[in-house]
């Protein structure tokens, strides 16, 4: 997507603002060693050639063993799976986002976007725009983190067929030959660095003893694994940049390092990165687990990062120092505790789909999850606040086929808070309705300095009944897409909570930066008995805006209040609902889903609507993965709160 001259100005001039006055020697040091490099690039390092299928040496982590395949190979369907993927990806056929599926070449294009038909530059990284240009470079790093290749290799090892080995052959060295060390958009980002780092390190293992793992590729694979890492320890994302990024940089270290030990400064790599993972997981981890970017989908992104992270660790035969297992377990508790007892999560903050490792076919968000909390009670030894009985792929090969033979426990959480991220969840279970959980937001607004993937959602409120879910965050839309569909996301008017005077609680200035950001207050909360929550913002200065969630046995009832003048301004309440019918009957909406049914009624209103599928403003759109959308239910209720009385939204839940 191309940005004006004057929005990229601004742009500029905000994150200029945000930066510390030590980040600007940082990056002035950066551009310096850039500049160097792009004029004197550094000789590419001499790897001597491992043997034919490339054996495994003695210190090297066993990722992928014999019990451990024939383990995968029991479960129902697993091979059938694999092998129906790999075979779309012989064919070329490949979906990411929302963009549909397109056909990848046998030997594709690295620098391509298939979506757009846009091909980025070859020049070196640092030269490589992507901001004013007219592709989605989010695709093409997705597709260089190579989870496509993972795919083909685990098919091999599963069924033997040599197509899918040939396959990632062809492509590894179409990729190594286009995309040289620092050339090109695939060298752009430090993130897609790491990950691919952890790709490669599986693909290495689940191909060892293929003929398709030349001297000649392991060579060259190796040499550019060097390439990656070096790159990582010379261009750190650091500052504001230091956030979910960082965490991936750091991961590619340490599981290269490991997976890799026929590289000179294997060892000294790996405690680098492992000294860097554990500082960075304490400065954006709250003490409670809660991640500090305040995005549920970025808490599960970092959460699979140190899951695949923490796998490699413990199959090298290495201690989990407490700087990982502690976070990684209470991250763990944070995401089981959010999730409903069907396993789905309210989407507060930014999603961009993205997983760190893919080591099953077609697995959704809910497997997904539930993989990870299975996985980290087998890492850490301890059972996480919600554990689901049974077996998964992923969690089989990344734990092994011993640990995976050891029952777990079924564990279900109930209500909690978590008061340093500022997440309070309400929840109940009864045979009427099932669970109902309710999940408020109420703490620090990001990351700071930039707060890039964090939403102006003080005070929204998501709800799921009987696992689905009813009340929901409009989602994220798109990142290099339409930008009047990424501001829409981000504002205050896409989330379940109250605006004033049409304004937003923060203001964003970019893409992926805010200025003016607000904080929430959790007041009170009482866990026990009739469930309870009173927090308050204040966004719309001198007006506070405070809100309590009550859970009783009949469902949920919200009051909003606004304080601090005499005379109250005129406010907006929104309830963002997920796909299904919506039918107004006076003050009430009544909603039909799948499986739940949930009355809204507001008192203390002057007019109550629904709107669904209004692009021209935006509004009455729900998007449940980057770059798709679809038309939702959002009710809209007008009004002008007094200092006699509160906005009043009783939420009655039940099966539909």
């Amino acid at each position: 997507m191309k940005i004006p001259a004057i929005s990229r100005m601004r742009w500029y001039a905000s994150r200029a603002a945000a930066m510390p006055p030590a980040e600007y020697a940082h990056r002035a040091r950066t551009a310096v060693r850039a500049a160097r490099d792009r004029s004197r690039p550094a000789p590419a390092i001499v790897i001597p050639a491992p043997a034919p299928g490339w054996p495994r040496l003695p210190e090297a982590p066993t990722l992928v063993g014999p019990a451990d395949v024939a383990a995968v190979s029991a479960l129902p369907g697993v091979v059938d799976g694999a092998r129906r993927l790999a075979d779309a990806l012989v064919e070329g056929r490949i979906t990411m986002f929302g963009h549909g599926e397109v056909t990848l070449p046998a030997d594709p294009d690295w620098n391509l976007d298939l979506t757009s038909g846009h091909r980025f530059a070859e020049g070196h990284w640092s030269t490589v725009e992507y901001r004013r240009s007219d592709g989605d470079p989010k695709w093409l790093w997705e597709l260089g983190r190579h989870l496509h290749l993972v795919h083909l290799a685990r098919a091999w090892r599963l069924t033997g067929d040599d197509r899918y080995a040939a396959a990632v052959a062809r492509q590894l060295e179409g990729f190594l030959r286009q995309c040289p060390p620092g050339m090109g958009i695939q060298w752009r980002v430090g993130l897609e660095l790491g990950l691919r780092l952890i790709s490669w390190a599986f693909i290495a293992e689940f191909l060892r003893g293929s003929d398709v793992l030349t001297p000649a590729l392991g060579r060259d694979l190796l040499a550019s694994a060097d390439a990656h890492m070096a790159w990582l320890e010379r261009y750190p994302s650091l500052y504001s940049s230091a956030n979910n990024h960082r965490l991936g940089e750091l991961a590619g270290l340490v599981v290269g390092g490991l997976a890799f030990p026929e590289l000179p400064r294997a060892q000294e790599r790996y405690q680098l990165g492992m000294d860097g993972l554990c500082a960075e997981l304490d400065a954006q981890t709250h003490p409670d687990g809660v991640n500090a970017e305040q995005a549920v989908y970025y808490h599960q992104f970092v959460l699979d990062l140190l899951v695949a992270t923490t796998a490699v660790v413990v199959r090298a035969g290495r201690p989990v120092p407490d700087g990982l297992a502690r976070p990684l377990k209470a991250m763990a508790d944070v995401a089981g505790t959010l999730a409903s007892d069907s396993g789905s999560l309210p989407a507060i903050g930014d999603n961009d789909d993205a997983v760190a490792i893919d080591l099953a076919s077609g697995a959704d968000d809910v497997t997904r999850l539930r993989s990870r909390l299975r996985t980290v009670s087998v890492l850490v030894g301890e059972p996480t606040a919600r554990l689901d009985p049974g077996l998964d792929e992923q969690f089989v090969w990344l734990c092994g086929a011993e640990a995976s033979a050891r029952p777990l426990p079924e564990r279900r959480p109930g209500s909690a808070v978590f008061p340093a991220g500022g997440l309070v969840v309400l929840r109940r279970r009864d045979d009427a309705v099932g669970e109902l959980r309710a999940v408020l937001r109420a703490g620090p607004f990001g990351l700071a300095p930039i707060y890039a993937h964090a939403h102006a959602d003080q005070l929204s409120v998501c709800v799921s009944v009987d696992g689905e879910e009813a009340l929901v965050d409009a989602g994220t839309f798109t990142y290099y897409g339409d930008q009047r569909w990424r501001d829409y996301a981000r504002s205050t008017g896409a989330h379940s909570t109250l605006r004033v005077d049409g304004r937003d609680q923060a203001t964003p200035s970019g893409a992926f930066l805010w200025r003016r950001p607000v904080d929430g207050v959790v007041d009170a909360v009482t866990l026990d008995g009739a469930a309870a929550v009173r927090a308050h913002h204040d966004g719309y200065a001198p007006v506070r805006h405070e809100r309590t969630l009550t859970m009783d046995d009949s469902g949920l009832v919200v009051e909003d209040r606004l304080t601090g003048v005499a005379d109250p301004p005129a406010a907006e309440l929104r309830w963002h609902l997920a796909p299904g019918d919506a039918v107004v009957d006076g003050s009430t909406v009544v909603w039909t889903g799948e499986r739940a049914r949930v009355a809204l009624t507001v008192t203390g209103a002057d007019d109550l609507r629904v709107v669904t599928g209004c692009a021209s403003a935006p509004v009455g759109f729900r998007s449940t993965g980057l770059e798709t959308w679809e038309p939702s239910p959002t009710v809209i209720a007008r009004c002008r709160p007094t200092r006699a009385h509160v906005v009043v939204t009783r939420i009655v839940a039940g099966r539909r």
